[in-house]
């Protein structure tokens, strides 16, 4: 009776221990996957958020390398993040969604050995047979928002050499079902800036259009400050940031008066005072875009001079916006070598005297050297062995 009863009782010591190692796998699962939530909406980027999807993914698993492919606007698929792995052309990497959707491969996520997914592959997509060498395909995790596929996450060999177990693949489909929301908030935010940056570039085109003389201006600013924040070794990301600053720079000309920018004399007192206006009301126009689109400071003072004498601020130095002192000088030399109602355009030569007599009055010294050091290289926008070319964007 004694051998009964303790049998009985190692057996629900078994069970419990079972229990409790199963509970603590899943509070683990349930608090990684917190996590990793607000991870995902903490950064507000599309690129870092799939990054950081896969990259957890990868990590949770102890996979050697992964991928991350999103549909597009053509039905198609396109390889958006990746690691471990490299693609083996730089051509663009897509594949016909069409494929997957006959094979149900949305439905469930599941183990996917190479051959398969070479199978699915190669009756569609031979030209791709190089590009695809190495490619993650032990599982495949549908993204889907509102039972709509916007992509996969891939997986490939675990370090462990261990498959995906059933467990495996229901906790990768709750962390994809999280990255899938976030992904497609991304996305969306994406869409929704290009509709309001296309609205105000629209309008800074408009206000280039209210003069002959300062048809294409923004553009070119926006160019050239993108080029100067580059010399300045400014990552690429803050530099279109740049970009963007410099063709939306002069949007608040949109309350100047046709009369006062098209003036060919000097400007009233009254006049000036009121075209000093525009940087402050370029920065109102742009506010509304400042947690997409963070350049107002920028905008607002690239009018203020290195001196002080500025305004709308009277900022001095290194108290004004890195993005402004680039703008400023980018903004002054195409002026200065385009031709204006009061006066006929400089050439580049003398428009380098001008920034140079300017540097450390009205202009940030060091950005005036760079200025004239890439123009003086012939590594400048618009400027071609010493003459102005393609002012007409």
């Amino acid at each position: 009776m004694g051998d009964k009863y303790d049998s009985l009782s190692k057996n629900l010591i078994g069970e419990l221990e079972k229990a409790q190692t199963e509970l603590e796998r899943k509070a683990f699962q349930l608090a990684t996957s917190f996590e990793v939530a607000k991870e995902l909406v903490s950064d507000q980027t599309l690129e870092n958020r799939l990054n950081l999807a896969l990259y957890n993914c990868m990590g949770l698993m102890g996979a050697r390398s992964g991928a991350v492919l999103l549909q597009t606007q053509d039905s198609t698929l396109d390889l958006r993040s990746f690691k471990g792995f490299s693609p083996a052309s730089s051509d663009p990497f897509t594949l016909s969604l069409n494929v997957f959707l006959e094979r149900d491969i949305v439905k469930e996520p599941r183990n996917l050995h190479p051959e398969q997914v070479d199978g699915i592959w190669r009756p569609f997509f031979h030209e791709y047979r190089n590009k695809i060498q190495g490619f993650p395909s032990k599982i495949w995790i549908p993204l889907v928002v509102k039972e709509r596929l916007i992509g996969f996450l891939c997986l490939g060999e675990r370090l462990n050499s261990q498959g995906y177990s059933k467990e495996d693949q229901e906790w990768l489909a709750t962390i994809a079902s999280q990255a899938a929301v976030a992904i497609q908030n991304a996305i969306l935010q994406d869409q929704n800036k290009e509709l309001l940056l296309a609205t105000i570039r629209s309008l800074a085109a408009a206000i280039d259009a209210r003069d002959r003389y300062t048809a294409g201006h923004s553009g070119r600013v926006a160019a050239s400050s993108f080029k100067i924040a580059r010399l300045l070794e400014v990552d690429l990301a803050k530099a279109r940031l740049i970009k963007e600053a410099g063709l939306l720079h002069d949007v608040g000309k949109i309350g100047v008066s046709e009369a006062i920018l098209n003036k060919p004399g000097a400007l009233t007192v009254e006049e000036y005072n009121t075209m000093k206006k525009h940087p402050v009301w370029s920065a109102q126009i742009i506010t509304p875009l400042k947690q997409i689109l963070p350049i107002t400071s920028g905008v607002l003072h690239h009018h203020e001079w290195y001196n002080g004498n500025g305004y709308p601020d009277s900022l001095a130095g290194e108290n004004i916006p890195w993005e402004a002192r680039i703008i400023t000088v980018a903004d002054c030399f195409d002026a200065m070598t385009s031709n204006r109602s009061y006066r006929p355009a400089l050439t580049v030569e003398h428009a380098i005297e001008e920034l140079k007599n300017g540097a450390g009055s009205q202009f940030d010294p060091y950005i005036v050297e760079l200025v004239t050091a890439a123009i003086n290289d012939g590594n400048f926008p618009f400027v071609l062995e010493g003459q102005i070319v393609d002012l007409q964007l």
